[in-house]
């Protein structure tokens, strides 16, 4: 927005004096569309209250502290609590396979065919594995940011909607990780069961 400072006028101006009525401006300041000395007192009033750089001017941080007129803004990104939980299972479980896969190649390590299909299952594990510890770290920023809003609930709203607004484009990007980890899983599932059905074949064979 265009920063208002002494002297300015017009509707813009009148819009703040609002706000700043609104907001508790004692004395309440005329609603005349002009940046007099008494808007100006009233603006630093305002920021000096809300913990915001004392200069008079009014700019995003201080419009941002006037639209939210002292009440405790809502967090509006979907909670990934859940989703965090089932991303870390889901690394755990992966793990395991992992080291059970392990295991079972090494007592077969003379096989060349099961050693050929340790490798196509490790690949899928590793990248799989890979792509679960980013989007994870994706999830925990989310997690964080909501740490932060809930942090700056008391006078700095300009750093909530700054926290808000990073939180929902890692949530939009994550949307996106999230099919695609589902397809990966498939992957690593399917030569996960293609290695142990070799196993099979190889102990029915012997």
């Amino acid at each position: 927005m265009k920063l208002l400072k002494k002297g300015a006028k017009g509707a813009p101006v009148k819009k703040v004096q609002e706000k700043l009525n609104k907001s508790g401006a004692k004395p309440k300041v005329s609603v005349n569309g002009v940046f007099d000395e008494a808007m100006l007192t009233a603006v630093k009033a305002f920021q000096k209250k809300h913990k915001l750089k004392i200069d008079g001017i009014v700019g995003d941080n201080t419009m941002t502290a006037l639209d939210a007129r002292g009440k405790a803004p809502k967090w509006g990104v979907k909670d990934i609590s859940r989703g965090l939980k089932q991303l870390k299972a889901k690394q755990k479980d992966l793990n395991d396979s992992r080291i059970e896969i392990a295991v079972l190649a090494g007592e077969h390590h003379k096989n060349k065919d099961l050693k050929a299909f340790y490798r196509i299952f490790n690949i899928s594990a590793e990248t799989y594995a890979k792509y679960l510890h980013q989007f994870t770290k994706d999830m925990e920023r989310i997690d964080e940011l909501r740490v932060d809003f809930q942090r700056y609930l008391k006078g700095k709203p300009h750093e909530q909607k700054l926290a808000e607004s990073e939180a929902q484009d890692i949530f939009k990007e994550a949307q996106k990780k999230n099919k695609i980890a589902l397809k990966l899983e498939r992957i690593f599932e399917r030569d996960h069961d293609m290695f142990l059905q070799k196993l099979d074949d190889t102990a029915v064979a012997a």
